[in-house]
């Protein structure tokens, strides 16, 4: 509205005072248009990277839960491989779960779950400094009642 009363006057006066008035009011208003172009580009953007950290992280969700299992099926396989009566075979496969546990793919809950009652027991839970005492979880109360 301004602007257009600045226009119709402009006809009527050519006075230096008003022509600057209008020349700092113009650009003023050129000025805050393109910053609100620029704000709706940017919220465009941010919405768009929005969505597409949630893809990330559902894709990340997936991933992660896909590696757990797949380390769970190791585990299963390297206790399978401890089990059995070939000795290189046994110590190939300790030496497999030294190696896991060196490089922080097995915790010492992973060393237990694979060694526990196997012939590699103690050697692995040596490694891992786990103590055998914890290792030796009793499903039952560890309570006697004596009569």
């Amino acid at each position: 509205m301004l602007i257009k009363l600045l226009k119709s006057k402009k006809h009527l006066i050519k006075s230096p005072k008003i022509e600057q008035l209008y020349h700092e009011v113009n650009t003023y208003v050129t000025s805050y248009q393109s910053l609100e172009k620029e704000n709706k580009n940017i919220k465009k953007k941010v919405a768009n990277l929005q969505r597409r950290n949630e893809n990330l992280k559902s894709q990340n969700n997936f991933l992660t839960d896909y590696i757990h299992t797949l380390i769970e099926i190791i585990k299963e396989f390297f206790r399978k491989l401890l089990k059995q009566d070939n000795e290189k075979i046994k110590d190939i496969t300790a030496n497999k779960v030294k190696e896991h546990y060196d490089d922080s793919i097995f915790q010492k809950e992973d060393v237990i779950d694979v060694a526990k009652d196997s012939a590699k027991e103690k050697e692995l839970f040596d490694y891992a400094g786990i103590e055998y005492y914890h290792a030796k979880r009793k499903d039952k109360d560890d309570f006697e009642i004596s009569i």
